[in-house]
């Protein structure tokens, strides 16, 4: 399967997500907690600027986006993709609070993870009108 960017989609680039946030990871629930706030409000933000470097804020309309995640870990070696995808759960509520939309509108693409990045570890995350 073959995942296409739309390049007049929303795109918004975080960093690498916490361990904490990992589904395998075994955390304090208050220390759980505080890195989903964390992600939530920082991918808030992050969607922010990504929206005022836009003439406008995107004009997402439609009845479901797609999202495509692609991953730029720091290191190369196997990857779990829905570890991933559930650890960005928070990332993508911050991004949705900002587009004043329910996630539940949101059809995730394969995940895409590409070569390592050692000085800058990042998620890249596409939305775009749903193709048919």
């Amino acid at each position: 399967m073959t995942v296409t960017i739309d390049p007049d989609g929303f795109h918004v680039q975080v960093p690498w997500p916490s361990r904490s946030l990992s589904p395998n990871a075994r955390v304090h629930y208050m220390k759980l907690a505080k890195a989903k706030k964390e992600a939530r409000d920082q991918a808030y933000l992050l969607a922010y600027a990504a929206a005022n470097g836009m003439a406008n804020s995107p004009n997402l309309r439609s009845d479901r986006l797609d999202v495509v995640i692609v991953a730029r870990p720091a290191v190369r070696r196997n990857r779990d993709e829905d570890n991933l995808v559930a650890s960005l759960k928070a990332t993508l509520d911050g991004i949705a609070l900002y587009l004043g939309i329910d996630d539940s509108r949101f059809h995730l693409q394969p995940v895409v993870i590409t070569d390592p990045d050692k000085a800058n570890p990042r998620i890249d995350i596409y939305l775009q009108e749903q193709t048919k």
